[in-house]
């Protein structure tokens, strides 16, 4: 879908998927007619902001006078939750249901708080931590927000759920901790 969807407008990539993909996934994987059509839209849909012709980031960059990769890289850091959007869609077809539901609202929630903590975890500007350990950490949100997020049974989205509490809490505790940075000492000549 995002490969049919590069370089061409919303409408047109949706119009294009909807009648090449979508078919397929309804009629060969048993996925739901609207589950189906809101996962090929969304993942048409985000052609606009995926390297290499990424019209949506040309454009900005050009407005920005950015470079393209950096504003590129930028833009995929912000916005990794969605591409897994649709997967969500396709595991968790009852968070686009047409009727309100406790599931709906359940699903909906889980989603939601899966894709901040992916987002918080990619996007916090600086760990007080040591450099691996940032990294580590990164990992541990966007793992803890992707189950959350996209996992099809609720207690593993659940349990997701409680890891990036633990996660987040610990993050926390450490950041409180005085940091104490040693400088090398600089000679003068």
């Amino acid at each position: 879908c995002i490969l049919l969807g590069l370089g061409m407008p919303t409408s047109a990539a949706y119009l294009i998927v909807a009648l090449l993909v979508a078919p397929t996934y309804i009629s060969q994987f048993a996925v739901p007619e609207l589950a189906s059509h809101f996962f090929v839209f969304y993942a048409a849909s985000l052609a606009t902001i995926t390297p290499p012709i990424a019209t949506g980031i040309v454009v900005a960059a050009g407005i920005a006078g950015a470079n393209f990769w950096s504003t590129a890289s930028k833009a995929l850091q912000m916005s990794v939750h969605l591409f897994l959007l649709p997967v969500m869609f396709i595991y968790n077809p009852q968070t686009i249901s047409a009727t309100i539901s406790v599931e709906l609202l359940v699903s909906g929630a889980l989603g939601t708080i899966g894709a901040v903590g992916i987002i918080y975890g990619l996007n916090k500007p600086r760990f007080e931590i040591r450099v691996p350990y940032r990294r580590i950490m990164q990992g541990l949100y966007v793992a803890g927000g992707t189950v959350t997020m996209v996992h099809p049974n609720q207690i593993f989205r659940a349990a997701a759920l409680v890891f990036l509490i633990v996660v987040f809490l610990a993050e926390r505790q450490s950041s409180s901790l005085p940091v104490i940075l040693i400088e090398p000492e600089r000679s003068e000549g």
